[in-house]
């Protein structure tokens, strides 16, 4: 398979031809197996239009910062372009460190790769021009504000694997108006969508055992809230009735009659 290589005699033609070309963001050639990551960041700083950059590397999560480095020097000289990264060649890494794309504001979007178990805490904060991150089903922890304040960010599906949902994960992603749930989420931490002032309807999965106060606080324009299986819901000892969508988005949203308080499942 060809592999692009950077050495600096051959860049400029690299900048014609390009290792990556695809400004949609769409797709890529198939014989294409990636830059590493040190390549990937000379390409990245030296970026003129928005594109792909495909990316396959040995490294795990720590390894990334000299990408991370890059996409911070593109946004100070172009900060109109935009870098989706490809990781889904890089079979070696399983986690995202703490913090590892914050405030990135060249970044695009993001596909993970099926290898990656773990994306730490506020790994894209302030990522604010983010709009898509593809997670593998492989991840099964997401720490709290992994997504906090992406507010280009416009849907996101949950890993099918994933049994909780942190506090502050979307925390103010305000152009969030699709989240897809797995049925194995058991737990919605406190403040996980809160301000997701675009959201207008969610439906919670299937064995949801418990939702945290406050966890819509701030979704102005939620109007439907959806349980499900709506059975056996209680706050404390009294049982409560959450079959009617539109009722339960009053009842969560600020102010309303379960609004601090947590629901949970009695099984």
């Amino acid at each position: 398979m060809r592999r692009c290589k950077l050495p600096a005699l051959v860049f400029a033609l690299l900048l014609v031809f390009g290792c990556s070309n695809d400004s949609s963001g769409d797709g890529g050639d198939d014989d294409y197996d990636g830059l590493s990551v040190s390549e990937a960041a000379v390409y990245v700083r030296q970026m003129t239009a928005s594109e792909t950059v495909y990316v396959s590397d040995s490294v795990n999560g720590e390894g990334l910062w000299d990408l991370v480095d890059a996409l911070h020097a593109l946004y100070e000289s172009s900060p109109d372009v935009r870098v989706t990264l490809d990781f889904s060649g890089m079979k070696k890494l399983t986690y995202l460190a703490r913090g590892a794309f914050a405030s990135c504001y060249a970044l695009k979007a993001v596909v993970l790769p099926d290898t990656l178990a773990t994306i730490n805490g506020a790994a894209f904060y302030d990522c604010e021009n983010l709009t898509k991150v593809s997670i593998p089903d492989t991840c099964t922890s997401i720490s709290s504000s992994a997504f906090h304040d992406c507010k280009s960010l416009k849907s996101i599906t949950i890993p099918s694997d994933l049994e909780y949902l942190a506090e502050y994960t979307f925390y103010g992603c305000t152009s969030l108006v699709t989240v897809n749930f797995p049925d194995q989420i058991q737990e919605i931490a406190s403040y996980a969508f809160q301000d997701c002032t675009a959201l207008s309807s969610v439906t919670l999965p299937k064995w949801l055992g418990t939702l945290q106060q406050m966890a819509f606080k701030g979704c102005t324009a939620l109007s439907k809230v959806t349980f499900d299986w709506p059975d056996d819901y209680y706050i404390g000892d009294e049982k409560i009735d959450v079959t009617d969508p539109s009722t339960n988005a009053t009842n969560l949203k600020n102010d309303g009659t379960w609004f601090e308080k947590t629901i949970s499942r009695k099984w």
